[in-house]
């Protein structure tokens, strides 16, 4: 056995997160170069060390995968990575990697460590036929972005079944681990680790290395490095062990698109961009919800809505901090705006704000919706809308101009509230509507015979806009509910009715008043 190596392992505040993990699945994204190789090596060595001791000969031992997109990244990275902290690893090379680390255990209760290591590439047929013949402990997909579905639900099928389970002797599955640089939002990393959450499985996301401040008042961009200045955001992570420090990603700055910075350097999930994106103000670390937070009773909830026949609607609320939190958002398709009003929106406000209580409420919708556009009864759609029980207005855009509502929206996402989160934070629940916040929701590149890129002036009017619209009329009103340019105190700003009312089927044949509905016509809605 050779000697144990004498480098020093210091852990960063995300590395500790890790380790402090029971989930048998984990995984760690973060900017290239940040250290979380280094540390998801060391998770893997620590589950080896609580693997059970054989109680014939006292030793925890265990079979580990080590995964790579190709065989050259596996040689000239990963092999390389491990045997620069862990030198004592025996090493053999034929037919395929494989390396044996055999120690006293940290515990020194007298025990023994023993950990093979079988390095697989997974970018040839029988190299997968290889892994699929072999059982193992646990394994570590090392890049994960790179690796199909298919082939970490393979490696997953194969774990857990070494050492073989005896009378007197039953060994643990070690579980998953998993390293990468941000994933595409398309891909199974993000839809386990921001979508389906499965149980067993934890996800960590590692601090920026540069934050991208954007010019309020030019619109240009620059990167500074992230020392913590930002309250929402922790320092940056591993500065410390790289030669040039901060100027090891500054200097990428300066040659790679600022697409590729915002993953590679910032740490933020990729997104596939045809044209430019209308919010890259937005944020997860200061803009995404940390966790879900609950409507605050007495305060109003604003309704942003917008037609045609994809009609949406987003709810929120302007807190006592002057931070507006979108709690949820409704998307349909093929549907008018009266159906929708009547079969989703009026049941969705009482069920989830709570608008049977006597819960204050303000609805804005597309002012094109007050004249413009006639649904199929023959009524606008804010008539139809008010006709179902809905006392919506137009939002109070001057001309309805979408300048003025993304800047509104804009505005909200710079600015920082208490702890230093935005002054727009979206619930995760809104899916339909972070998609197009992290970047689909853009302004479309120009086919033009110029060498020169150029873009429309409006967003793309595609599938995810009708929400993001709807984002804008409710953030617009929340902020300008008298209709002021300058905007006023949302608080000081009784809705002019403050519940649901009664549906116009509902009020007999004199109702042409506008009733409102408390416990009443609720039947069918829980």
């Amino acid at each position: 056995m050779g000697a144990v190596p004498t480098r020093t392992y210091k852990m960063s505040a995300t590395a500790e997160r890790f380790h402090n993990s029971t989930a048998k699945n984990k995984g760690a994204m973060g900017p290239v170069g940040n250290g979380k190789t280094v540390f998801v090596m060391h998770d893997l060595l620590f589950r080896s060390e609580g693997q059970v001791p054989d109680p014939r000969d006292n030793v925890r031992r265990s079979r580990w995968f080590v995964i790579r997109n190709t065989y050259q990244q596996l040689m000239n990275s990963t092999v390389k990575s491990w045997l620069e902290w862990f030198p004592d690893t025996v090493m053999k090379y034929s037919p395929h990697p494989v390396g044996l680390l055999r120690r006293p255990s940290m515990r020194n209760d007298g025990t023994t460590v023993e950990i093979e290591l079988m390095f697989f590439a997974l970018d040839k047929p029988e190299q997968e036929r290889d892994l699929l013949g072999v059982e193992a402990t646990g394994a570590w997909i090392n890049e994960a972005r790179e690796i199909s579905e298919d082939h970490m639900a393979a490696v997953q099928s194969r774990i857990g079944r070494y050492p073989a389970t005896r009378d007197d002797y039953k060994p643990l599955s070690l579980g998953m681990l998993m390293d990468t640089n941000p994933p595409d939002d398309q891909s199974w990393w993000y839809r386990l680790a921001e979508v389906e959450k499965p149980v067993g499985w934890e996800f960590f996301k590692c601090p920026p290395a540069l934050l991208r401040i954007e010019d309020k008042k030019t619109g240009k961009v620059r990167y500074e490095p992230n020392r913590g200045q930002d309250p929402a955001i922790p320092a940056a992570e591993n500065i410390e062990h790289l030669s040039e420090g901060f100027n090891y990603y500054l200097k990428q700055v300066a040659v790679w698109p600022d697409a590729k910075v915002r993953v590679m350097v910032c740490g933020e999930y990729g997104t596939i961009l045809t044209g430019v994106p209308v919010y890259p103000q937005w944020n997860d670390e200061a803009n995404l919800m940390e966790k879900e937070l609950e409507p605050m009773w007495g305060l109003p909830i604003f309704v942003g809505t917008d037609g045609g026949f994809t009609p949406s609607a987003v709810a929120g609320q302007v807190l006592p901090n002057g931070q507006i939190a979108v709690y949820d958002e409704l998307v349909a398709e093929n549907i008018s705006c009266g159906e929708f009003a009547e079969r989703f929106l009026r049941p969705w406000l009482i069920n989830s704000f709570r608008l049977a209580e006597g819960q204050r409420l303000m609805c804005f919708h597309d002012p094109s919706g007050l004249g413009a556009g006639k649904t199929s009864d023959g009524v606008t759609e804010i008539v139809a809308m008010q006709q179902k029980g809905i006392p919506v207005m137009p939002c109070p855009v001057q001309e309805n101009a979408v300048g003025l509502r993304l800047e509104c929206v804009r505005e909200a996402m710079r600015r920082r509230v208490d702890g230093g989160k935005g002054g727009l934070v979206v619930s995760r629940k809104c899916k339909t509507l972070l998609a197009g916040l992290r970047g689909r929701y853009q302004y479309r590149r120009l086919n033009t015979s110029s060498a020169e890129k150029r873009y429309a002036d409006s967003p793309d009017k595609g599938p995810l806009s009708h929400v993001q619209d709807a984002l804008q009329y409710m953030v617009y009103g929340a902020l300008h509910p008298d209709g002021s340019p300058q905007g006023r105190d949302p608080f000081s700003t009784k809705p002019p009715d403050a519940r649901l009312w009664l549906p116009q089927s509902a009020r007999g044949e004199t109702g042409t008043q506008q009733a409102l509905a408390t416990g009443l016509d609720l039947a069918g809605y829980f």
